[in-house]
């Protein structure tokens, strides 16, 4: 398979490798997309409005997620290449060990400041019931969401993507039987669509666990495995950190719009923006699959082995691809809103503030996926710290100023544009580093 990499045609080698890490993606996506849409079809605006505020919630699983899974499942395929099998399991030992602990703690804080919480972010009335009906199941989801999520980056190190695959695929399809089952023959409303994503996601977890500890598999934990060792702990967290931080301080301004929307426009506004983050996490989530699944394995190989014209192939490649996919998607949505609104929920006033959410909010798809893409080319040339810059620079330093004063501006719609208005500039500054990055690659 390595020799591939240095030898087959990096068109081929980018398909190859990119459809299976898209698959992966959006199975995960689908636990939020279906959820999004029994929800908005069967119980309407205000439900899918509480569910909404409730985001920032699952951030920080997948931020936890990021933190100690890219940080031990790095550390796992290090310790794989110096045939260290027994570092291995001391590894994924420590990420079980430090998941418990973290996940019971965050879990503990979250139920007992749960109404607090939503309380500040906007949520009242009838939204307030519905969020605190979905969360107080949803919470523990935290736990399970972590193992699998994060413990998967393991799995697919060792060399069993398709078992990391098929686990997210068994959470997400019986999600979808048990939605169905909840919400209509029984009739359970927000707590039954938590208690949905609770059962499936516990079962995803059990099977990943079960990777673990059975003796067929490279890596088999047992209890010693589980004390934490300090020199361990000390380098997933740092390996994991940048992941963790950027997904974190996702769940801090997905805060901000929430109170925001609260403000400006109520409850149907909510619901508009949770339609309008379903969407566009499933746009990041095929990006970011053809970047992390397809692209940066051939550039490490290419970058090791010197081959520095097969690295700058498959980033053009990868580029050419992203764009002509971000535009397909970017008229997509700029043509039919409606029926992706209506997909999700039929409240006429909802569609009619998801209309503008939605054409304002992906005005700019090509340079959202070319900087998405840029971040990812820095991670695999090893310059994981100026990826992060630029990731935080994107989420974090421009769009937080952005939420606050555009909207005093512009209105709601200073909502719906602060997006694209952070992805112009950090999509601007970032290709003027590119072009010397690249010219860098050709001169060597």
């Amino acid at each position: 398979m390595n020799q591939r990499l240095g030898n087959d045609p990096v068109g081929k080698l980018l398909i190859e490798f990119s459809i299976p890490a898209i698959i992966g993606s959006l199975i995960v996506m689908l636990y939020t997309v279906v959820d999004r849409i029994f929800i908005g079809q069967k119980l309407g605006s205000l439900a899918l409005a509480g569910v909404t505020l409730t985001f920032p919630f699952s951030q920080i699983a997948i931020s936890l997620g990021g933190l100690i899974g890219v940080g031990g499942s790095t550390l796992v395929a290090i310790k794989l290449g110096e045939r260290k099998v027994r570092d291995c399991e001391n590894i994924a030992g420590n990420q079980i060990t430090l998941f418990l602990l973290a996940c019971t703690f965050i879990t503990i804080v979250q139920e007992i400041f749960l109404v607090d919480i939503l309380t500040l972010m906007g949520a009242e009335g009838e939204t307030l019931t519905y969020a605190v009906s979905y969360g107080r199941i949803f919470i523990p989801v935290i736990f399970f969401q972590c193992f699998t999520y994060g413990l998967n980056g393991v799995v697919r190190a060792t060399g069993f993507p398709k078992y990391a695959m098929t686990t997210s695929a068994i959470g997400a399809l019986l999600n979808i039987i048990l939605d169905y089952i909840f919400l209509y023959p029984l009739d359970m409303g927000v707590f039954g669509a938590g208690l949905a994503t609770f059962i499936s996601s516990g079962i995803a977890a059990v099977f990943n666990l079960r990777f673990f500890l059975k003796d067929k598999y490279p890596l088999t934990i047992r209890l010693p495995h589980l004390r934490l060792r300090k020199n361990i702990v000390y380098t997933i967290i740092k390996l994991g950190a940048s992941a963790g931080l950027i997904t974190f301080s996702n769940a801090v301004v997905m805060s901000m719009y929430n109170s925001q929307l609260s403000k400006l426009a109520g409850p149907n506004a909510i619901a508009a923006y949770g339609i309008f983050m379903t969407v566009h996490s499933l746009i990041i989530m095929v990006i970011m699959g053809m970047a992390q699944g397809g692209m940066q394995p051939i550039i490490g190989y290419n970058l090791g082995a010197k081959n520095y014209s097969r690295v700058r192939e498959v980033i053009r490649l990868t580029l050419i691809c992203g764009g002509f996919m971000a535009l397909a998607m970017m008229l997509v949505v700029q043509f039919f809103p409606i029926y992706i609104l209506k997909s999700f929920v039929d409240d006429p006033a909802t569609v009619h503030i998801g209309i503008t959410a939605l054409r304002l909010g992906f005005s700019v798809v090509p340079l959202m996926i070319i900087s998405i893409i840029i971040s990812g080319v820095y991670q695999a040339l090893g310059e994981a710290k100026l990826a992060f810059i630029f990731n935080f620079m994107r989420k974090i330093i421009i769009i937080i100023p952005s939420v606050i004063i555009l909207p005093k501006l512009f209105g709601i719609n200073g909502i719906w544009i602060s997006r694209p208005f952070s992805d112009t500039i950090a999509c601007v500054i970032m290709l003027y580093y590119f072009r010397k990055t690249m010219a860098d690659l050709k001169n060597r």
